[in-house]
């Protein structure tokens, strides 16, 4: 399962957020670490708005198995980084392409009570994905 993770900082890189994560699942202090939790993949998402251009850094951390991903999640959201509390949820990969919202069929009239249909996603973003060894 991917995991946002909301509250980096700017100059963390792909591995510093993977040994990060790491120590947050299996410390050596806690006496309930999360066994069976692999990170397969952690990458940094770049986002910036087009018209203000200011960068926002996000963390995506693949965890398997997923049935352990929640527990993570709960792990994760204890978490800060340079005194910022850290905010995690399941990624959900959004498609422009894919959205439920547009129309079943095309030039059907919309629906009248569908007033902020236009405002739902961002449309002035450039993203750009940073691996680990980025």
């Amino acid at each position: 399962m991917w995991v946002f993770i909301k509250g980096i900082p700017i100059a963390i890189t792909g591995k510093e957020l993977h040994k990060l994560i790491t120590r947050r699942f299996n410390p050596v202090w806690s006496m309930m670490p999360i066994k069976g939790v692999k990170i397969e993949d952690c990458k940094i998402l770049k986002i910036m708005r087009t018209n203000s251009r200011i960068w926002e850094h996000y963390g995506l951390v693949y965890i398997s198995p997923s049935r352990l991903a929640h527990a993570a999640i709960g792990r994760l959201n204890t978490a800060s980084l340079n005194g910022k509390r850290v905010q995690s949820h399941p990624y959900i990969r959004r498609d422009r392409n894919r959205d439920r919202r547009q129309q079943a069929v095309v030039g059907a009239e919309p629906y009248p009570g569908e007033r902020r249909r236009y405002d739902r996603r961002r449309t002035v973003l450039v993203s750009q994905v940073s691996g680990p060894n980025d």
